[in-house]
C-alpha cells in the first residue's frame, strides 16, 4: 500500500507498508536431520522418520506476519523554513537457531537439564558418518533480528544576497537514538558467541552545513 497527499501551502507526504508471511512445506529430503515423525518411508525398508510433522512444514508452526512501514515529508514553515522528515519501520531479516555440531567434538551443554545427557558427545565417531551437522532448533522463518525504527528530519532555510544565495542546512539522523541489532556474531545455540551483537545501528547524529550559488 502506498500513500502520497499534497499539504495546504506546498507541503508533501510519502509513505507506504506492507504485510508478507512467508511459509515452505519441503518435505521431501530424507536425509534432512530437523524434522522427524514415526511414520515409515513407503521405499524404504527400514522405517524411517521424515514426514514433516515438524521443521519442515511451516504451516504446521506459528510463522509470524512480517510488516513494515515507511513515510517522509516536506512542509514549508513561516520565514522561508523548509521541514522535512523520513521514518522507517522496517522488519528486519529473518534469524535462524541452529546448533552447529562437529563428530566426536561437540558436546551437550554441561548443565542442560535432563533428558538431556550432559557433556556428552553429541555425534560419537563410531556412530555417525557425517563430520558435521546443523540442525534448525525452530523454523527458519519464525524469528527475526530486532526491528529497524528510524527517524531523520532536516531544517532548512534560504537566504539571497544579489545574485548569491546561502541554503544553510541542519540534519538530525536517528533522533530517536534506537541501538537496535542489525545482526549477530553467530546464532549456533552451542557457540560462546550466540546471539552476540555484531553490528547495531549508528547512534544519532547532527549534521550542519550550507550550499552556496552564485
Amino acid at each position: 500500500m502506498e500513500i502520497r497527499a499534497r499539504i495546504k501551502g506546498g507541503g508533501q507526504v510519502f509513505g507506504g507498508g506492507g504485510f508478507s508471511r512467508e511459509r515452505v512445506k519441503n518435505c521431501t529430503a530424507p536425509d534432512d536431520p530437523n524434522y522427524s515423525s514415526t511414520t515409515p518411508a513407503p521405499t524404504v525398508a527400514v522405517a524411517q522418520s521424515f514426514t514433516g510433522v515438524g521443521l519442515c512444514d511451516d504451516f504446521e508452526n506459528d510463522i509470524p506476519f512480517q510488516s513494515s512501514f515507511k513515510g517522509s515529508g516536506t512542509f514549508p514553515l513561516k520565514w522561508g523554513i523548509t521541514f522535512s522528515f523520513a521514518y522507517q519501520n522496517n522488519q528486519s531479516p529473518t534469524s535462524t537457531r541452529q546448533m552447529a555440531v562437529t563428530r566426536g567434538v561437540t558436546r551437550y551443554p554441561a548443565n542442560c537439564p535432563s533428558p538431556c545427557p550432559a557433556n556428552e558427545i553429541i555425534m560419537p565417531t563410531a556412530v555417525f558418518g557425517q563430520s558435521t551437522m546443523t540442525y534448525n532448533l525452530e523454523s527458519q522463518r519464525a524469528t527475526f533480528v530486532e526491528r529497524i525504527q528510524q527517524l531523520d528530519f532536516k531544517v532548512t532555510r534560504t537566504f539571497r544576497f544579489g545574485r548569491m544565495s546561502v541554503l544553510p542546512v541542519f540534519e538530525m539522523f536517528n533522533v530517536n537514538n534506537s541501538d537496535a541489532i542489525i545482526s549477530y556474531l553467530t546464532t549456533n545455540a552451542l557457540a560462546a558467541t550466540y546471539l552476540k551483537p555484531n553490528s547495531i545501528m549508528q547512534p544519532r547524529m547532527i549534521g550542519i552545513g550550507a550550499q552556496v550559488k552564485w
